[in-house]
């Protein structure tokens, strides 16, 4: 989840200036937005990937002919609870419903 210590300065943004940032972003370095802040995750050992690598394949192999899809890290989670927004890259995700936009699901049925 978020540390604050990596906050990016003066970084209060709308959830659209954030989404047009981060979908837009080269740099490799992914962002996750609490309510208009922005803070810079840090990258997963090797041993976090392998685990996580492994259940990704697992429920792929389990969810294969159901409506249900997994989504592995780089598809973030949209939150929105009144006028708090928060975007979060879970390690991973399933969505049994039918999500419109490209780069995030809002109604995934399990976030690890």
């Amino acid at each position: 989840m978020t540390n604050p210590a990596f906050a990016l300065p003066d970084s209060i943004l709308t959830p659209e200036a954030y989404l047009l940032m981060e979908n837009d972003n080269n740099t490799g370095t992914r962002h996750e937005f609490v309510n208009g802040l922005v803070y810079a995750m840090t990258g997963a050992s090797r041993d976090h990937n392998r685990i996580s690598g492994r259940l990704y394949v697992r429920l792929s192999q389990h969810l294969q002919g159901t409506r249900c899809e997994p989504f592995q890290s780089d598809m973030k989670v949209k939150i929105q609870r009144g006028n708090d927004v928060r975007f979060y890259y879970p390690d991973m995700q399933v969505a049994c419903e039918e999500e419109t936009d490209r780069y995030y699901n809002e109604h995934p049925c399990l976030i690890v």
